[in-house]
């Protein structure tokens, strides 16, 4: 940043009216010399490089005054009116005191017109006159020197002289102040302008790879869903095709149930829970794709066994009566002290020895052995799940159903064992099939293969219901 005192070339302007000077015989002209010689001395400055205009002496004959006054203001930083009334009323100075403004504002300060009052007028001291005039309002607002009790004074006395030298510094230190000339200014602009433009091009950039990125991960999510469909649809159908094996073996089915061996089948998982921890948008995909499993077994049962319900129902209701009628556990909710099951048939108690460990582990409970209230409490998929699960002889389950603390609900179903496989009818649809075995005397493991989680369950005394 500069000033404009650092110009190469300074170039100020006297404006005067020329009948002033003649009137007083010079002494505009003196006091013009004066500021000059005084100006110089404080800039530094010689007569080559710095100059006060005036236009008697720099307007030569027959020059067309106009452009020689506009051109000599252009190259003007400081401007210094003789205000008196004849210059007020003057349209020469009035366009001298225009054209300086304009120049003033082009270079952007506010502070270049140093009047000097040499002649009372009496439009300065009416408000209501000077502040409708262009010209005389910028010089009441603006700091004026009053020389009017110097004007009958040679400016080589030594009053004049001082007053000279004051006004002179003035002047000087405003040509000190920083600056910022119009070339810089318009470098400045221009950079800017193209900073502004880089920045919005980066903006617009930016924008251009957040969109891109969101399409990217919405398809990522749509080729994952259609994925997990995909998914999802054969392992319905994988679902259905064990069942429909299932309902091909029905007949065959043992009333007892209580020395089964071990089976490991990839078979799906109950979808209730499952449903739950995954979310309902996930809940209802998975009850559409097993309620058409479910539709397709039903018409696969129907065409095998067009005349099978004829059949069927008899031994069903045979395999019913010994499955309900043949064992039942004398004490449902606790162990016994013993060590071992005390199991009742149609006539009179059997008792069993309870497995040891190694045995219990690839030995598959009976029906009567899952009656009870049991309690799963482990970490899946990084959440805390917790499960009070209550199985009923009735054929009926209850949750109570704890993901991270919070209870979440769980539809009530209806049950069925066989061959090492628990089956679920959700009330509100679907169903689920995973295998489960003996873990010990009081406790047993249920796999969900969908989710690769095994559950193990030890009994419990029935939970606090809240």
């Amino acid at each position: 940043m500069s000033t404009l005192a650092e110009l190469p070339e300074l170039i100020g302007f006297f404006s005067y009216s020329r009948e002033d000077d003649e009137a007083f015989r010079g002494t505009l002209s003196a006091l013009r010399e004066g500021i000059q010689r005084e100006l110089s001395a404080q800039l530094g400055r010689s007569k080559k490089n710095f100059r006060l205009w005036q236009d008697q002496a720099a307007i030569a004959p027959g020059k067309l005054w106009e452009k020689e006054i506009k051109t000599a203001i252009d190259q003007s930083v400081f401007f210094i009116p003789i205000v008196t009334p004849r210059a007020v009323n003057s349209k020469y100075c009035k366009f001298e005191f225009e054209t300086f403004l304009a120049r003033e504002a082009a270079i952007g300060r506010n502070d270049l017109v140093f009047p000097i009052v040499y002649i009372s007028v009496a439009a300065l001291d009416s408000d209501a006159s000077w502040r409708d005039d262009p010209v005389l309002s910028t010089i009441a607002r603006r700091q004026y020197v009053d020389w009017r009790p110097l004007r009958h004074l040679d400016a080589q006395t030594t009053v004049a002289r001082e007053q000279i030298e004051r006004l002179c510094q003035k002047i000087v230190e405003t040509l000190r102040e920083p600056w910022i000339s119009p070339e810089e200014r318009r470098r400045m602009a221009e950079a800017e302008a193209r900073k502004r433009a880089d920045d919005e091009a980066r903006r617009l950039e930016a924008e251009a790879e957040r969109r891109a990125e969101e399409s990217r991960r919405r398809t990522e999510v749509e080729a994952r869903k259609r994925a997990e469909d995909k998914a999802w649809r054969l392992e319905a159908e994988k679902l259905a095709s064990v069942a429909a094996n299932r309902v091909d073996g029905v007949g065959a089915v043992d009333a007892s149930l209580t020395d089964q061996p071990e089976s490991n089948p990839t078979i799906k998982a109950p979808a209730a829970q499952e449903r739950v921890v995954a979310g309902s948008a996930a809940e209802r995909t998975l009850r559409k794709l097993e309620m058409s499993a479910s539709k397709r077994v039903s018409a696969t049962f129907r065409g095998r066994f067009k005349f099978a319900p004829l059949i069927a129902i008899p031994v069903l209701l045979f395999v019913y009566v010994i499955m309900t009628n043949s064992w039942r556990i004398v004490s449902q909710d606790t162990p016994s002290q013993s060590g071992k099951f005390e199991l009742q048939g149609d006539s009179q108690p059997v008792k069993r020895e309870a497995p040891d460990s190694q045995t219990a582990k690839s030995e598959v409970p009976d029906r009567q052995f899952l009656i009870g209230t049991w309690r799963s409490h482990q970490m899946e998929n990084g959440r805390d799940v917790l499960i009070y699960w209550t199985i009923k002889g009735d054929g009926t389950t209850s949750y109570d159903y704890y993901v991270d603390g919070q209870k979440t609900d769980v539809p009530p179903s209806k049950w069925t064992y066989a061959s090492g496989f628990f089956q679920e009818e959700y009330e509100r649809g679907g169903s689920g099939l995973c295998p489960v075995r003996a873990t010990g005397p009081d406790s047993f493991q249920i796999e969900i293969v969908e989710h690769g989680i095994k559950r193990n369950y030890t009994r419990v005394g029935p939970p606090s219901r809240s």
